[in-house]
């Protein structure tokens, strides 16, 4: 059995030989590896753009002069980080909820 002889230049070699296909899955390994297995895949995605729109949200903890079921407007940056953190809800049925709790 014969090997192909290197390509000079330390290229790559030929992605039909067994040493390409060993290279490829080890990076394909290292990629795998570098994200955390066990991180949210909501921590991971993050938007690229954040826009400057206001976001409506139901208080699901009492949070920073805010109370449980109070509905209240942050910009988007802000909203995203309060659903994340777990204090706030932007569904619309959430907030439909809160408000007819505050109405009684």
């Amino acid at each position: 059995m014969s090997r192909k002889p290197t390509p000079v230049g330390g290229a790559a070699a030929p992605a039909d030989t067994p040493a390409a296909e060993q290279d490829a899955a080890i990076e394909h390994q290292e990629a795998e590896a570098a994200a955390p297995a066990d991180a949210p895949a909501a921590a991971i995605e993050q938007p690229q753009a954040v826009s400057t729109d206001r976001v409506e949200l139901r208080v699901l903890l009492d949070h920073d002069g805010h109370a449980v079921n109070d509905v209240i407007w942050l910009d988007a940056e802000d909203a995203m980080t309060a659903v994340l953190a777990g204090w706030a809800d932007d569904d619309p049925a959430a907030i439909a909820a809160a408000r007819a709790l505050t109405a009684e």
